[in-house]
């Protein structure tokens, strides 16, 4: 049987596809303002920080199922309350491939890009993966799977 092609063009990188930058928030800022920056910033994931370390992430996803289902109130909740600790993590330098396929694996829509030295240097998303022409069939598949972020 033969080995099954990817439909992502060979050679094509995260970082060639990357959101440069990430979004970050203190993890006791309240909900609200976390929403907010996420509107104002259009973005669905803010890195959540104590300082220097990341703590873990914020998606759009959290604030309704952890927040809207559950009746937290936002102006009164901490990001830390409906943040996710576990940090899907992908390296700038790796195929765009492996990275769809750790997000279809893992069922999430976004990765946090690292460097080499482990600083979170950027996200990838499925969205940005969708510009790679050739990458139709492999985000689909993302899109496809049960997603929880």
């Amino acid at each position: 049987m033969a080995a099954k092609r990817s439909a992502v063009p060979e050679g094509v990188l995260v970082r060639d596809r990357m959101t440069v930058g990430l979004e970050k928030i203190h993890n006791v800022v309240r909900l609200r303002d976390a929403a907010m920056k996420m509107r104002h910033s259009d973005v669905g994931l803010l890195a959540v920080y104590d300082g220097a370390e990341l703590l873990g992430v914020l998606t759009d996803r959290d604030l309704v199922v952890r927040v809207v289902a559950e009746g937290l109130d936002p102006d009164q909740t901490p990001v830390s309350a409906a943040s996710s600790p576990e940090v899907f993590r992908c390296f700038d330098d790796e195929p765009l491939v492996d990275a769809l396929e750790r997000m279809r694996q893992k069922h999430v829509r976004r990765l946090v890009v690292f460097n080499r030295e482990d600083e979170p240097v950027g996200l990838i998303s499925v969205d940005d993966a969708a510009r790679v022409d050739a990458a139709q069939g492999a985000v689909a598949a993302v899109i496809a799977s049960d997603h929880r972020r």
